[in-house]
């Protein structure tokens, strides 16, 4: 497998362009009967990083020789403590995930499709909202997952593309942070839907600026701790005093929320 990182600034999923399509339509624009860009086109401009072989927990598509697609979010808006998740969810549960499914939003308008993982969470607490939800499995929509070319719609694209090219399979993951799998103990805090955007014709919650507002537990810390970035990866690359400070002060805020969650859920046992 390979494993690619673009850097793609985004509000919303909606916004980003699928990984491995970005760079296809850069090559569409020298030729449209090539159909080695469709093989290359995930290389171009793209960072390679390190072999991930973690895809075998995920079902749906075959992934077998997936390239990895690591996309960087901007979010609007920072959440750094639970009151504000809690004011701004719709219901904030903790729970485990019993299965996952992978799923592909097509949007016909725009002829490609958006991936996301659909996740069967097991209430066990509901720390926000409808508590007759304990005991009962209730349905979440992550963004991330897997994609073919097909799906992207490059066969309109690249109408030369053999099957076996359309049918390559991309790993679509936000900020490097992959979706939930069986097992996972979380908090999340939770809206309704999406958006009017997206229609699924299934009823479903969705995790509030994406990761943000998703605490996964760890068993060797025994905290629920929120996905986050690689901070001693960071201050190692840091060029000056005042970026060393700033990620000193963000590792601050994780480490404050995240104990936060992990009381909140504490107080309720």
């Amino acid at each position: 497998m390979k494993v690619i990182k673009l850097m793609i600034s985004s509000v919303f999923i909606l916004s980003l362009l699928v990984g491995c399509s970005n760079s296809t339509r850069e090559a569409e624009k020298k030729s449209t009967e090539d159909t080695s860009a469709l093989d290359s086109s995930v290389e171009n401009n793209a960072e390679r990083n390190q072999t991930n072989d973690e895809l075998e927990s995920y079902s749906g598509v075959s992934y077998e020789g997936a390239t990895i697609v690591e996309e960087s979010l901007a979010f609007a808006v920072s959440y750094e403590d639970t009151e504000q998740l809690l004011t701004v969810s719709d219901i904030a549960v903790e729970g485990v995930v019993t299965a996952t499914e992978n799923y592909v939003y097509y949007m016909e308008e725009v002829g490609y499709g958006t991936p996301f993982t659909k996740v069967t969470l097991k209430v066990n607490k509901v720390i926000k909202g409808d508590e007759s939800l304990v005991g009962k499995e209730i349905l979440l929509l992550e963004d991330g997952g897997l994609i073919t070319a097909r799906e992207q719609g490059m066969a309109d694209k690249f109408p030369d593309a053999t099957e076996g090219q359309l049918d390559e399979v991309c790993f679509l993951i936000p900020d490097g942070h992959k979706p939930s799998i069986p097992g996972d103990e979380i908090v999340a805090f939770l809206s309704n839907n999406i958006g009017e955007e997206i229609q699924t014709g299934f009823d479903y919650y969705y995790f509030i600026g994406t990761y943000k507002s998703k605490f996964i537990y760890n068993k060797d810390t025994e905290n629920y701790e929120r996905p986050s970035e690689d901070f001693e990866e960071l201050v190692e690359e840091a060029g000056t005093k005042e970026e060393i400070s700033n990620i000193e002060e963000e590792i601050q805020i994780e480490e404050a929320i995240n104990s936060q969650v992990t009381e909140l859920i504490e107080e309720m046992e």
